[in-house]
């Protein structure tokens, strides 16, 4: 019950966010325009189902945090025991990233969770339903695709070397884009072309938060087979964690690119760093908790510092 109020609450702050929020007045706009735009054909959908029938703006909002949030809550539920934990991680950084700011990777990255689930159940049918859904509201989530081919129950440690490789090639400017480019394939040039007319500032790998995730997971290969025990998803979710950390340097050339990549694999953080608990001691619960909530109130500190939430 109480799980469900706070969806209700959480879904209710999402559709009436601020209009200086992020990205609020793009969605205005486009709604309010009669052009077909370049969003994908499930926000599109939404869009013209609402304008058909109350042609109100919040009704989208509504609408697309709602299903957004919906599945994120009904994953925490279903995925882990440490419910409230998770939903601290949710709220202090990936509701206010996702479900108040971008709003189709929002859906498609709350698909991915509902995806792994599916996968660590070996249900590949609902795996691919469940990806084609997130692809029609957010074409980074064919990403989602080759999450099916990661195994749930052998440690492969050579996974800890995607980092450190990453940010030796991102060093020596040697990045996945430039072998992507080898492939030849039209969809791959034009979204890397579209991607370096973007205009961005040059991307910091070592920034305080990246330089803390990695630690983090260092720590989580360190005390995985105790994590493990404990949970039937840790080892898929700290795949994922771990590739889309490595992303960051990988595709630091490109950094629109690399944001979209690692958001979307990140959100596991919600089931993830809750774990943390289970690699310290009984004794020392406390810690853990002292942890998960320190790293939770970081997430929601800086959200507020950089998107000056707080005027």
């Amino acid at each position: 019950i109480l799980l469900l109020f706070f969806g209700i609450v959480l879904i209710i702050i999402a559709t009436l966010r601020p209009s200086d929020m992020p990205d609020w007045r793009n969605y205005y706009h486009f709604f309010n325009s009669t052009q077909p735009g370049r969003f994908e054909a499930g926000f599109l959908a939404i869009r013209n189902f609402v304008k058909s029938n109350t042609n109100n703006f919040l009704v989208l909002l509504f609408l697309m945090a709602s299903l957004s949030i919906s599945v994120k809550i009904w994953c925490i539920s279903k995925m882990t025991p440490l419910i409230w934990l998770s939903m601290m991680v949710y709220i202090s950084n990936i509701f206010v990233l996702h479900d108040m700011i971008q709003i189709r990777a929002a859906v498609a990255s709350g698909m991915l969770l509902l995806a792994v689930f599916y996968k660590v159940r070996s249900q590949f049918i609902p795996f691919i339903v469940t990806t084609i859904i997130a692809f029609l509201f957010h074409y980074s989530a064919i990403l989602i695709l080759p999450i099916w081919f990661l195994s749930n129950t052998r440690r492969d440690y050579f996974y800890l070397w995607l980092i450190p490789i990453g940010y030796t090639c991102a060093m020596c400017d040697i990045y996945l884009t430039q072998l992507l480019t080898l492939l030849r394939l039209d969809f791959i040039e034009n979204t890397l072309q579209m991607y370096g007319t973007l205009i961005d500032s040059e991307m910091n790998i070592f920034n305080i938060v990246q330089l803390l995730r990695c630690v983090l997971c260092f720590w989580f290969w360190y005390k995985i087979n105790i994590i493990s025990s404990r949970s039937e998803y840790a080892i898929i979710l700290l795949k994922i964690y771990t590739i889309g950390i490595a992303a960051i340097p990988f595709f630091s050339n490109l950094p629109v690119a690399a944001f979209r990549i690692s958001e979307l694999y990140l959100v596991v953080e919600i089931l993830l760093l809750p774990l943390l608990l289970y690699s310290v001691n009984p004794q020392k619960r406390i810690v853990g908790k002292f942890s998960i909530l320190s790293l939770s109130s970081m997430f929601l500190f800086l959200n507020i510092l950089y998107l000056n939430i707080l005027k």
